[in-house]
């Protein structure tokens, strides 16, 4: 998932509220959660440690830093939460720690940081000083799209598989997990990918959306909308699935506002392109919550569920326009950040 960064952190507000959902449970003449950009880092132009490029992840070390590892650069840029430039590591080029093609990174449960290179085939590790430790790779399909935490330093990813059936292109995409090796030591879940090839020999992939997560034990909970159901599981560190929710819904077209702003794009549409995904991102935080966001408004709303699956309560994010559902977001305890993929002006950190 490459993208520009606006990583945010909000502070919380209390305020009565329902919701218009038509499609999840809601919390109804209850206390609702009003998250609220306070501060920022970034600039347009100027220092060009506060200048980003194309951003495709952000975490948070064991100090509480941020990390933002930037396409453009191929670094890993880190600061404090007051906005203060601490260093950056990895870096462009083809030697030992060096990027091409950064997909995403995750920092892995014993301090380090995992960085997923789809041009390399693998997957660069870090130590807890973001000094380069090995590659795991080359990987069968490429590195992984996107890539979270596990236990023992292992890694949990969205990889893909294609080949040749009846001399037409095949594929598959999977959520798997990964030690030292490029052997994935087992698979979540999978599925078909759609590959078509143009006369001009260009490839088109198409997958559903699949959103996943670890949370601060490494549990891993997976959203998987469809055209009439979306469906949330919950795995095991060891794969083993433990629960599942399934709920029926009814597409519906999206609001006026990412209507609009889709049409704005110049790009050519389908009629699929104008009806809202029920799900576009899930999240986990430290305390064990987990953040579902709703794909039927142009601002963040999130449903916030209990990790036996109780509905907890909603979070809104009024004041942030996503029209096109281009923002990703990290939930911390005290913190949420959250990067926009594509910015109308420029990259910015909000804190």
């Amino acid at each position: 998932m490459n993208k520009f960064l606006i990583a945010m952190v909000f502070s919380l507000l209390l305020y009565s509220c329902g919701s218009n959902s038509p499609h999840h449970q809601v919390v109804a003449d209850s206390l609702c959660l009003e998250i609220i950009v306070e501060d920022t880092i970034g600039v347009e132009l100027g220092d060009e440690n506060f200048v980003f490029g194309k951003i495709c992840g952000v975490e948070t070390d064991v100090d509480g830093n941020l990390l933002v590892l930037d396409a453009i650069s191929c670094e890993v840029l880190r600061y404090t939460t007051e906005g203060i430039y601490l260093g950056q590591f990895a870096g462009p080029g083809s030697g030992p720690g060096e990027l091409v093609d950064p997909m995403g990174f995750t920092l892995l449960s014993g301090g380090g940081v995992a960085i997923a290179d789809w041009q390399a085939w693998g997957i660069f590790v870090y130590d807890q000083s973001f000094v380069y430790q090995g590659f795991i790779g080359p990987m069968p399909g490429g590195s992984p799209l996107s890539i979270t935490n596990g236990p023992d330093n292992s890694i949990t990813g969205l990889g893909l598989s294609f080949w040749n059936e009846n001399e037409q292109p095949a594929g598959e995409y999977y959520l798997a997990s990964w030690s030292d090796s490029v052997a994935e030591s087992f698979r979540y879940i999978s599925g078909p990918a759609l590959i078509e090839a143009s006369e001009n020999g260009e490839v088109s992939i198409s997958l559903p959306t699949l959103c996943f997560d670890s949370s601060f034990d490494f549990q891993v909970y997976t959203a998987l909308s469809t055209d009439s159901t979306f469906v949330i599981r919950h795995f095991a560190p060891s794969g083993e699935e433990i629960g599942i929710f399934q709920e029926d819904w009814e597409p519906v077209l999206l609001n006026s506002v990412s209507r609009a702003a889709m049409e704005n794009e110049d790009q050519e549409m389908s009629s699929d392109d104008y009806y809202a995904n029920a799900i576009i991102g899930i999240h986990c935080d430290e305390i064990g919550n987990i953040w579902v966001r709703l794909g039927t408004s142009s601002y963040p709303i999130f449903n916030v569920y209990s990790s036996s699956g109780e509905l907890v309560t909603q979070v809104h994010a009024r004041d942030i326009s996503d029209p096109l559902f281009e923002l990703d977001f990290l939930i911390r305890s005290e913190n949420i950040f959250a990067w926009n993929t594509n910015p109308v002006d420029y990259p910015k950190v909000f804190i």
